[in-house]
This record gives structure tokens, C-alpha cells and sequence, in this order.
């Protein structure tokens, strides 16, 4: 039966500023429990990864990680989704979230039809 795997990378909770993770990612792959096994073992044998966890941060240090890290994404590209966000801009989307929607809730409408949420989380 497929499953669905998920992993985020640059979590720092409401720290929406970090300046050391400007971004936050979450990606997803649907495959075979067994399949992601063999392909794992077969990936950590074929270019001897050694961490227990892989981690893109230290995979992308080395050719070996890079090649590896690219074999895998070879098999899973039809069948995976990545998500990458700005913290700054979720947070300037937030900040319109808080301080102009109370008070243009009763007729937003127009205003999210003409963009303007978009207009003000940029210009932010």
C-alpha cells in the first residue's frame, strides 16, 4: 500500500525572522513503505552515507551527498511536492491578516478580488 512520507526543513516556530532560516520548506513523496526502504539501503550502500538521518545541510557539503541527494530526487520527482515559503512574507500576510481584515471583514470581498492583501504582504 502507498504511503505518504513528509519532512520540513527551517521550522523556528513563531520566530518568523530567524536570520538564519529565512525559509521553510515541507516536502511530501508517495511510494511503496517497502520501496522507500530498498531505495534508502540502495542510496546509503551505493555512496556510503553514513548519518542516520539524512541532512540536507551536511548532504550538500560533499559531491558524494550532492549525487546522492539527486539519485534520490530522480526517483521520486513524479511523485513528490515541495513547498519552500518566505517567513517575511507569511509574515507581512499575517500582519494583513491582523490589522486590516477586522476592519474591512464585512466587505473584504472586493478588496482580496482586486489583490490587495497582496498588494499591502509586498509593499510590507
Amino acid at each position: 500500500m502507498e504511503q505518504i512520507f513528509c519532512d520540513e526543513t527551517g521550522f523556528t516556530g513563531p520566530d518568523l525572522l530567524n536570520p538564519d532560516q529565512k525559509y521553510f520548506g515541507y516536502a511530501s513523496v508517495r511510494m511503496e513503505e517497502q520501496e522507500a526502504s530498498e531505495l534508502v539501503d540502495y542510496i546509503r550502500a551505493k555512496y556510503r552515507l553514513q548519518m542516520p538521518e539524512w541532512k540536507g545541510s551536511k548532504m550538500l557539503k560533499t559531491r558524494r551527498g550532492r549525487e546522492a541527494a539527486l539519485a534520490v530526487f530522480e526517483v521520486v520527482r513524479d511523485r513528490s511536492i515541495t513547498t519552500v515559503v518566505d517567513k517575511r512574507f507569511a509574515l507581512a500576510g499575517k500582519l494583513f491578516e491582523y490589522i486590516f481584515e477586522p476592519t474591512i471583514a464585512a466587505f473584504s470581498e472586493p478588496f482580496y478580488q482586486a489583490g490587495f492583501h497582496k498588494f499591502v504582504a509586498n509593499l510590507l
